[in-house]
């Protein structure tokens, strides 16, 4: 576990006309600030915000996030695999290239009342555009030669800004 890691605590986003707060996430000090960066040039540029859902994950706790979606898969691990990484594989493990899971500020629904998903936000296209700026990039884009399912909330830290 890295020792320089900085809790996020208290992070409230709206959903239905109510508050909730998210789990204490954890970031490794340098991908934190540059979260910052972006999340203040995200709000100055668009008006918005993006919060960190899942952060750094221990290897121990990312065994229980695969074999908690393992079970709820029947066992199926192609499954699982293509989903959550199995521990010692997964972005959120490695601080070098620290994985984070982002969501918006404010659940947005459509017409129907069905939450709109992350890749079709505002939020997220500012961030396609953008995030390369601040040292990120979208790990799992449509068609990942991975084999991953397309995860537009999951962005990883390369170390880098500014390119």
């Amino acid at each position: 576990v890295p020792k320089d890691l900085v809790a996020l605590v208290g992070q409230k986003y709206g959903i239905g006309g109510g508050i909730k707060v998210l789990q204490t996430q954890y970031l490794p000090q340098r991908v934190h600030a540059a979260y910052l960066r972006l999340n203040d040039a995200m709000y100055e540029r668009i008006g918005r915000h993006v919060l960190v859902e899942s952060g750094y994950r221990s290897p121990a706790y990312q065994a229980i996030v695969f074999l908690r979606y393992l079970a709820e898969h029947d066992g199926d691990v192609r499954t699982a695999a293509a989903r959550i990484a199995v521990p010692g594989y997964s972005e959120h493990g490695n601080p070098a290239m620290q994985g984070m899971d982002v969501r918006t500020r404010e659940t947005v629904f459509d017409e129907d009342g069905i939450a709109i998903p992350f890749g079709n936000t505002v939020e997220y296209r500012w961030l396609a555009d953008t995030a390369k700026d601040f040292g990120f990039a979208e790990s799992y884009p449509e068609g990942n030669p991975w084999g991953v399912i397309p995860e537009p909330w999951h962005w990883r830290w390369e170390g880098y800004e500014g390119r």
